[in-house]
């Protein structure tokens, strides 16, 4: 008897997450329907050997399904194993797994593997503009150094664009170069008094990014997000 009872309370979760699945995805953006399909549960999911429990975005375990005879898995926890993101677009009803096409990355939350005087602001104010993405290069106590940033890219990116500029009125003229695998990509040059500037970068799936400061100090940069 317990057993029988055991067997139905699995039926019965398969049968409401396979509900709500029905629900959420339905192909050729079709509107959404409720749909009632019998499915089998109690399935044990491994990977590379290691027994895998499955779970949610808010980390509750969920279950593999048996429907038809074909096996359905988890979207999100599944390409949580191989390490990729997943992003659910609710206008299109469509899931993405890895790149979502149009998706913004700032340069300020990538980490970086190398740094002379990098600086994170919470926001940075150029030309009476604030920026919330934002991160600024060198001390106002030293002038004439070059300073400097880099990235591992990984050839995941087609281009850079980002505003730069001084952050103090009296800052001194400076050069912004962008290197791309090593080789300078981008000069930019910035005169004392002059504006913010707006610049694109197009990086051609490179693998290393660096932005170099030289001839000045305290410089700003804002929005820089890669695409």
């Amino acid at each position: 008897m317990k057993e029988k009872k055991s067997m139905f309370k699995g039926y019965v979760l398969g049968l409401l997450t396979a509900l709500l699945v029905s629900m959420m995805v339905v192909p050729g953006f079709a509107a959404t329907v409720a749909k009632t399909i019998t499915v089998y549960t109690g399935i044990t999911l491994y990977y590379d050997g290691v027994k895998v429990e499955p779970k949610d975005a808010n980390g509750k375990k969920v279950e593999p399904l048996l429907y038809n005879g074909t096996t359905y898995l988890p979207v999100r926890a599944v390409s949580g194993l191989f390490g990729e993101d997943i992003n659910w677009d609710g206008k299109t009803q469509s899931v993405y797994i890895g790149d979502m096409p149009g998706k913004k990355t700032y340069l300020r939350d990538l980490p970086f593997y190398e740094s002379s005087s990098l600086s994170l602001p919470d926001t940075l104010t150029m030309d009476g503009k604030t920026y919330v993405n934002c991160f600024k290069l060198g001390d106002a106590s030293i002038t004439g150094n070059k300073e400097y940033v880099s990235w591992n890219l990984d050839g995941a990116y087609d281009t850079l664009e980002f505003d730069v500029g001084h952050i103090f009125a009296n800052d001194t003229a400076k050069q912004v170069i962008v290197y791309l695998d090593g080789q300078p990509a981008k000069i930019i040059d910035i005169g004392a008094g002059d504006k913010v500037k707006h610049v694109k970068v197009d990086l051609n799936g490179a693998l290393r990014l660096k932005i170099q400061v030289e001839k000045g100090s305290r410089t700003g940069f804002g929005n820089a997000v890669l695409q």
